[in-house]
């Protein structure tokens, strides 16, 4: 009897990154498989470990391993063949003769679930389909938002940044008036100091030049009234005698308050900013939580064991039944039995399972 042709699109089992169908093939937490070699020259020329198709990042850098089960896929997938030809002939077309020893119609069911499973697995597709492009939406949406914002927090930092450089300006200008203030007030003190001391000196050396000239006099009255008038109004030395002269003067300590301010200030600095920095990171678009649990888990976590799947297991009883209700066809539908239970196979392993109300079979 002829082959039934089992048709499959190769581009859903090849590598994104070559085009060619997967070599050693290895499945990364996110889902997606890829050529082994493939996607270590990818991630050697990348800063960061990330999905080529949904970009999902990986830290640290997953350990990558072969997937058997989707190597056996893809090698079964060559041996069988496949062929985009036409469709066979139906089995139950009249041959002219009577059929004394199977039941024509046996292989219907088979090929009705085989259907059925596509369909399920397609409104499965158009689902994930729906829920990506509503992701990718929200996403591109997001995007613009988090722009925005982004600018926003640019500027608001900028302002602030500005103030603070104001501020600091302000207490500059401050501290220069300050300084020559302070310059003022001691020159205009010191200068009226040594206007005093100079007429000081000058009175001082007024009343010599009188005593050196009694000194000559003769007259003792005289000399008497004169010594009595210098004593009784002398000249008043005594806020000139009380005063000390700084010997050191220096703005020292003026420069070392100002030098402990600004450590301080840088000291403020880099104990508050690695809170901004952590602020600043914590701003996300996407939350790799699930990413991460599943790197965690292992890449087994993302394609199960076959024998694990109740659908699958389900797939093999149908076909164990199939194939004793049609005993005596059993040596012409080999083939077919052999394409459809490699059909279900490898849609579960890629795929997953396919969830419906009524099941994927019929008891």
């Amino acid at each position: 009897m002829a082959q039934v042709p089992l048709s499959m699109n190769p581009v859903q089992f090849s590598c994104s990154i070559c085009l060619e169908l997967l070599k050693d093939p290895v499945t990364i937490p996110c889902g997606h498989s890829y050529c082994m070699s493939c996607l270590t020259d990818y991630w050697d020329c990348q800063p960061i470990c990330s999905c080529p198709q949904c970009r999902a990042t990986f830290s640290p850098r997953p350990t990558l391993g072969r997937n058997t089960l989707l190597a056996e896929m893809l090698q079964s997938l060559g041996a069988v063949k496949l062929s985009e030809g036409p469709s066979a002939p139906p089995l139950y077309e009249d041959h002219g003769f009577e059929h004394a020893t199977f039941d024509v119609s046996s292989v219907r069911p088979e090929r009705t679930d085989g259907e059925r499973l596509l369909g399920e697995t397609r409104r499965y597709l158009a689902q994930q389909i729906e829920e990506s492009e509503s992701e990718l939406q929200q996403l591109k949406q997001t995007l613009r938002s988090f722009s925005r914002l982004a600018k926003a927090a640019v500027k608001d930092s900028s302002k602030i940044f500005s103030e603070l450089q104001e501020f600091v300006e302000r207490r500059r200008v401050e501290m220069k008036e300050l300084i020559r203030a302070q310059e003022k007030a001691e020159v205009t003190r010191a200068e009226n100091q040594l206007q005093r001391l100079e007429q000081q000196i000058s009175e001082l050396r007024r009343r010599d030049a009188e005593l050196e000239k009694l000194s000559h006099s003769q007259d003792q009255h005289r000399i008497t009234q004169s010594m009595c008038q210098s004593y009784c109004s002398p000249v008043s030395a005594g806020a000139a005698s009380s005063l000390v002269v700084s010997p050191h003067v220096s703005f020292g300590p003026v420069r070392k308050a100002i030098s402990d301010l600004k450590e301080q200030l840088q000291s403020l600095y880099h104990r508050e900013f690695p809170n901004i920095t952590s602020a600043v990171k914590t701003v996300n678009i996407l939350q790799m939580e699930k990413a991460n649990k599943a790197l965690e888990a292992g890449d087994s976590a993302h394609i199960p064991s076959l024998d694990s799947r109740t659908d699958l297991l389900q797939c093999e009883k149908h076909q164990s039944d199939l194939n004793q209700n049609s005993v005596t066809s059993q040596s012409s539908s080999t083939k077919h039995d052999s394409a459809f239970l490699f059909l279900c196979r490898l849609l579960f392993a890629v795929f997953g399972p396919v969830h419906s109300t009524q099941g994927a079979f019929p008891d």
